[in-house]
């Protein structure tokens, strides 16, 4: 799919969904994250896949993500993020989440660290 089609068509998503920190992607935006993260996810596919999104720590809505992600891309500027896949366990204790995605931590998230998160976004979505 052309690069300005998929921005485009985001965008246009991004105005009809809800502010929440929890929804499952659309194809766009799977798409968009698996080119992002193409070094780094092996196999791993983000298509159809629960996120929770994460600003540094804290928790952080899916829309204010990609709308940085796409502007940062526009501009040819990068953007710190990693993901991390939760366990069959951590998915059950989180109310669904497939994976997290943080973004412009100074440290790596460690797998010990997921947990305490899980906590943090599950609240997070309460208060929605």
């Amino acid at each position: 799919m052309n690069k300005t089609l998929s921005i485009l068509f985001f965008c246009i998503t991004v105005l009809f969904t809800q502010q929440t920190t929890a929804q499952k992607l659309n194809d766009t935006e799977a798409e968009l994250l698996n080119n992002h993260f193409e070094s780094q996810r092996d196999d791993f596919d983000f298509k159809g896949k629960q996120v929770g999104f994460f600003l540094k720590t804290n928790p952080w809505k899916k829309e204010d993500f990609f709308t940085d992600l796409v502007k940062r891309n526009e501009e040819n500027q990068t953007m710190v993020n990693q993901f991390i896949p939760l366990t069959r366990e951590q998915k059950a204790k989180s109310g669904g989440y497939d994976v997290f995605v943080y973004s412009w931590s100074k440290v790596v998230i460690s797998r010990k660290q997921v947990v305490a998160h899980i906590d943090k976004i599950v609240d997070s979505d309460s208060k929605h």
